[in-house]
C-alpha cells in the first residue's frame, strides 16, 4: 500500500487561488449587473471584501515566491493565451492555468532550496 503524499503549503495556496477563481466566476453576473445598475459608483460594490482579498493574495505571494500569486490572478487571466515567465537560463514557464502556477512554484521552491 502506497502512502498518498500530504499536500505542502505551495498545494494549498494553489487550492486557494483555484476557490478565488471560481468565486470570481459566480459574481461575474452580479459585478456586471451592479455596473450597469450604478455606473460611476460601481467600484464600491467590492469594498467589504477588497481588503481581504488583497491580504490574502498577499498570503499567497509569500507562499508560491515570485509574486505568483498576484501575476497569475491579475495578469496571466487577462492576457491572450496566458502569462510566461522566462528563467536567465532560457527555460520558459507558461502560466495559463493553476496546474501551471503549482508546477513553477514547486520548481522555484525545489530551486531555492525553500521547503513547501
Amino acid at each position: 500500500m502506497t502512502k498518498k503524499k500530504k499536500p505542502d503549503l505551495i498545494d494549498h495556496a494553489c487550492e486557494m487561488l483555484q476557490l478565488m477563481e471560481a468565486a470570481e466566476e459566480v459574481l461575474r453576473p452580479v459585478n456586471q449587473t451592479l455596473q450597469v445598475l450604478y455606473g460611476d459608483f460601481y467600484p464600491h460594490h467590492g469594498i467589504a471584501t477588497q481588503g481581504i482579498e488583497n491580504k490574502l493574495v498577499v498570503l499567497l505571494d509569500e507562499i508560491l515566491g515570485d509574486e505568483l500569486a498576484s501575476y497569475y490572478l491579475y495578469e496571466c487571466r487577462r492576457m491572450p493565451g496566458g502569462g510566461l515567465i522566462k528563467e536567465k537560463n532560457g527555460k520558459a514557464w507558461p502560466i495559463k492555468s493553476v496546474s501551471d502556477v503549482r508546477k513553477y512554484a514547486k520548481h522555484l521552491a525545489k530551486k531555492t532550496g525553500v521547503k513547501s
